[in-house]
């Protein structure tokens, strides 16, 4: 828009917008096709850009996950977590370092805070996992999967159930990401071809006609795209559960309701 250059978006789905794509469901209610999408930043440029092509909500979105003995904590787990699944009273940020002294043996009350809760964090999988998103024991992991340790749980040592507590904007389109999508590419600059693979119908060849390539597939599918992918990705089944059923009871009340091993 600004530079006044060609653009071409490709879209191997029947639809734009990708794995944010969404609808109105036969309750009128916007619902994602592959899940929940969420826009959290601290880029003020990032956030008026997405300003231009429609109104957004202030949303700030929480999860929960369902333990192995079948209670529902917030995730990653925080003192109302630790509460709960060690069956104590926690009010104060040295009530939870007490009991995670305990939860990980008298023998470490003399580590630091640091070390006590990645032991903690260490201790906590269990109660959650028996294997993993990828389908293979926690120890089958490379130390790079998780964040942290491929076989640990965040703890907060606080009681801020937030997503994302360090960004500052965030939200959701007020008419949903499709309706987003269709402002933000309607521009006689762009063109959109959907049903298309790039990986398969866009040789080498032809992808030296284009200045820049944004591509934000499979990687591996990029460089051997008729190979099998040797990667392994997260694997997730997703349910959209309505906030409220005919009884009047309440939905899950929280924006993501994770069943770690289900």
């Amino acid at each position: 828009r600004v530079l006044n250059k060609k653009v071409l978006v490709i879209d191997k789905n029947d639809h734009i917008g990708g794995s944010c794509h969404d609808f109105v469901n036969e309750d009128t209610v916007i619902q994602g096709k592959y899940g929940p999408r969420f826009v959290h930043t601290n880029n003020e440029q990032v956030w008026e850009y997405l300003h231009r092509f429609g109104d957004w909500i202030d949303y700030k979105p929480r999860m929960a996950a369902m333990s192995n003995t079948k209670r529902i904590v917030p995730f990653p787990a925080t003192l109302d977590t630790l509460a709960t699944l060690l069956g104590t009273r926690i009010t104060s940020k040295e009530d939870a370092l007490r009991d995670l002294t305990d939860f990980v043996g008298n023998g470490n009350a003399y580590l630091s805070e640091n070390d006590l809760v990645k032991m903690a964090e260490k201790k906590l999988y269990s109660h959650f996992f028996d294997s993993k998103k990828w389908e293979v024991y926690p120890n089958e992991l490379g130390s790079g999967v998780a964040v942290s340790s491929p076989e640990s749980v965040p703890i907060r040592l606080n009681w801020d159930d937030r997503m994302f507590p360090h960004d500052t904007l965030q939200g959701l389109p007020r008419e949903g990401y499709h309706a987003w999508f269709k402002k933000a590419l309607d521009h006689k600059n762009i063109d959109v071809v959907l049903r298309v693979d790039f990986t398969t119908e866009f040789t080498p060849t032809m992808r030296k006609g284009f200045d820049h390539i944004i591509y934000s597939g499979p990687v591996d599918s990029y460089f051997f795209p008729h190979e099998r992918s040797q990667l392994q990705y997260n694997k997730f089944l997703y349910h959209s559960t309505p906030n409220a059923y005919e009884d009047g009871n309440v939905g899950q009340g929280v924006s993501v309701l994770k069943f770690p091993d289900g």
